[in-house]
């Protein structure tokens, strides 16, 4: 079933202040970044003097758009879960000062978490609109299209460097995971498989498995009709040409392509006398995760290392950062790569607990009205991402999280009123 303006718009009465044009500078600067391709493009291309300033464009569009929303006055009416999860980022941002004072981190940190959380409070009530629901369908197909092309760059530049710049990657954000649900959801399933042979050519693995789940669960709704399963036919050729294609001409990407199978492999053995790392796992869990993920596994081990019992429930808060154990690499990181540490180490155990409070209230409204089409199309990014933060921290850093989160509360709240 195919996701229409339309059927986007409803019913619903138009009540939402008219901020329209404030909301379609927002999703041309969302669709320019593409949600992160472009800081992706940018690391491919050693232009890492370019970093910093994306990231703060980021986020001065986020305050820039938050500040006319609340510059209008909207009724804003925050769920529950939304205020359980402000009050622990105010609690972290407070323990950040209590702890490390005033730096980068804690500034930025505070904006990623604050910024998140209004942003599902703002489009919870817009969505509210119909005409707001229009343009989040208009905007998704745009974002779709500059995505890919992004997507396509990124991946020509990593063939181009692969054999000059040695362990060169394309650090493929999970921006394409929506783009690829929503053309199979908009009938779009041949561009769906190109997206999913560019996952395949640049080779990261959570991208992968993002992407196939989404397939998976998709798969009966949108792929189970002629042209669906043809789109299939031709990404079974289309990967074999296009991952012969990366290895016969770009012969230094072959540790990209590799990576794509990891897993598997660290399923069957490896040793941690390689890596020189001998602490050994905390129980079964601890031992599987390490099979899998060496460097994921030590890499959360390390975050949550040393917390007292206070910080075990309430956290570190914001503006912490850690060392890996056993390897000294002259880096600090911000956050692991395995989400759930990461929530871990900043909000403790209470904190964590608001925030899947948050993310599973998203779901079960997503799951309730599942039978629409974009309501469907939400629920299915919203899980194939939670998967994908298993692997990368990216719950907050993709924008369409808050966004695809607000349209599933405000679909909740809207048969609630009905």
């Amino acid at each position: 079933m195919d996701v229409t303006v339309a059927e986007a718009e409803g019913a619903g009465e138009r009540t939402v202040p008219d901020i329209r044009r404030a909301v379609i500078l927002y999703y041309m600067a969302v669709a320019l970044q593409s949600g992160g391709c472009l800081l992706a493009l940018a690391r491919t291309l050693r232009l890492f003097d370019a970093v910093p300033l994306i990231l703060a464009l980021g986020y001065l569009v986020d305050l820039l758009f938050v500040g006319v929303v609340l510059r209008n006055r909207l009724p804003l009416r925050p769920a529950r879960s939304v205020l359980l999860a402000g009050a622990v980022v105010l609690l972290a941002l407070s323990l950040g000062f209590l702890n490390f004072q005033f730096t980068r981190s804690l500034v930025t940190e505070s904006l990623l978490y604050g910024l998140f959380l209004l942003k599902i409070v703002i489009f919870s009530h817009l969505f509210g609109d119909r005409d707001h629901r229009a343009l989040f369908v208009r905007f998704l197909g745009v974002y779709a299209v500059v995505a890919v092309l992004f997507a396509v760059i990124g991946v020509g530049a990593l063939m181009a460097l692969s054999s000059t710049v040695p362990g060169i990657y394309f650090n493929l954000t999970p921006q394409l995971l929506f783009p690829f649900i929503w053309s199979m959801a908009t009938g779009g399933q041949p561009m769906a498989m190109f997206i999913l042979v560019v996952a395949l050519m640049a080779g990261k693995r959570m991208i992968i498995l993002g992407l196939l789940l989404a397939l998976a669960l998709g798969f009966r709704r949108w792929m189970l009709h002629p042209r669906g399963l043809a789109s299939l036919g031709m990404l079974v050729a289309l990967a074999a040409l296009g991952s012969g294609l990366l290895v016969e001409f770009s012969p230094g990407a072959k540790k990209s392509v590799a990576t794509s199978v990891t897993l598997s492999q660290a399923l069957v053995g490896g040793t941690d006398e390689s890596t020189g790392w001998a602490d050994p796992p905390v129980g079964p869990v601890g031992a599987l995760l390490r099979r899998i993920d060496r460097h994921r596994y030590y890499d959360a081990r390390s975050a949550v290392a040393g917390m007292t019992p206070l910080e075990m429930v309430v956290g570190r808060g914001f503006g912490y950062r850690y060392e890996w154990m056993h390897v000294d690499i002259g880096v600090t990181f911000a956050v692991p790569h395995f989400t759930p540490a990461g929530l871990f180490m900043k909000f403790g155990a209470v904190g964590t607990v608001a925030w899947v409070f948050l993310f599973g209230g998203a779901l079960y409204a997503g799951w309730r009205h599942k039978s629409e089409p974009l309501v469907f199309a939400c629920l299915v990014f919203l899980t194939c991402l939670i998967v994908q933060s298993l692997f990368a921290y990216v719950l907050f850093a993709n924008p369409l999280t808050a966004i695809a989160i607000g349209y599933l509360f405000a679909r909740e709240r809207e048969s609630a009123v009905t």
